[in-house]
């Protein structure tokens, strides 16, 4: 059942996966070996038997701690928070249709992770919270955020986080335009639950606009 989310989360994912990753790849030596396939002391038997069994790993922990509710978001639990993170292939897929125009694309998102938001609060008791991180915001799209209840917060981003989003956008873009772009740019922390998502749906639109909602 959805919401009660009955795979585990990450963490324990990466140890029970990164157990069968032993397992996995001392089984691959020894029956390589034993028919003598491949020496046993060919370095390229473990550099090819350990890329096979990381991209499995990998697999794993993807799959068995994240639910997809969207076409560009899972929901997973990070620091013990509901999180829906972004799913990279999806999404650089969009960006190629949109052939790299980024307001497009953060429009496309934008409406992307308002449908996930929406979902994910629907399938959890009320009060549960959620949240995201994302750079994909601007001024325009933080109105809308707010507006439909959802609490936006500034907050910095680690190098190597960053380095990581600018590979995405690399995949994106297929160019390095956007390294300086996200190197400097303000992240978002996005937060919500499902209170204030409905009662921002239940106000009267002259009552929100007084309010600047």
């Amino acid at each position: 059942m959805f919401y009660r989310f009955q795979r585990p989360c990450r963490t324990i994912v990466a140890f029970i996966t990164g157990f069968l990753f032993l397992i996995l790849f001392f089984l691959a030596v020894i029956f390589l070996h034993i028919f003598h396939l491949i020496s046993l002391f060919n370095p390229w038997i473990y550099y090819a038997t350990s890329a096979l069994n990381l991209l499995l790993t990998i697999k794993l922990i993807f799959y068995f701690g994240t639910y997809r509710v969207s076409s560009m978001f899972n929901l997973s639990i990070e620091t013990r928070q509901l999180t829906l993170c972004m799913r990279i292939f999806p999404f650089v897929k969009m960006v190629k249709s949109m052939k790299g125009d980024t307001r497009t694309s953060a429009v496309r998102f934008y409406k992307d992770f308002v449908k996930a938001a929406s979902i994910a609060a629907d399938r959890y008791p009320v009060g549960t919270k959620f949240c995201t991180k994302t750079w994909l915001l601007n001024s325009s799209i933080l109105t809308r955020l707010n507006r439909k209840g959802f609490e936006v917060t500034p907050i910095s981003l680690s190098k190597p986080r960053r380095f990581l989003i600018t590979v995405t956008a690399r995949l994106a873009q297929g160019n390095w335009d956007l390294w300086k772009k996200i190197k400097e740019a303000q992240f978002y922390k996005v937060s919500w639950t499902k209170n204030e998502l409905k009662r921002h749906q239940a106000l009267p639109v002259n009552f929100a606009a007084s309010r600047g909602l």
